[in-house]
């Protein structure tokens, strides 16, 4: 990105992460965003061999940082898919075996 568009990014009250992608600090991305982040993360595991996945690879990919990759990645593993905005990010139920309600 070069300097007039961080210029015109900072005049619109975004900010810029340092794969250059644009974001308004404070804000979530459009679920879109986190679909697509979300889809290089299940790609990423079924070519690795021992499932595991290379975040900064995928954050400079979606051009996010490597904190919300890993943010929809734990958001897969705890849900099996990710969530929209309006749905609360609840921790799952512990099992029995954990002393948990049953």
């Amino acid at each position: 990105m070069d300097v007039a568009q961080r210029v015109l990014a900072g005049h619109d009250g975004y900010e810029v992460n340092e794969y250059n992608g644009v974001y308004s600090n404070g804000k979530e991305y459009s679920h879109s965003k986190k679909l697509e982040v979300a889809a290089s993360i299940v790609a990423s595991q079924e070519s690795s061999l021992d499932g595991g996945v290379n975040v900064s690879s995928i954050a400079k990919e979606c051009k996010v940082s490597r904190y919300y990759v890993r943010k929809v990645r734990d958001e897969l593993r705890v849900h099996g898919r990710i969530l929209r905005e309006n749905e609360k990010t609840a921790a799952p139920l512990a099992d029995e075996d954990e002393g948990g309600f049953g």
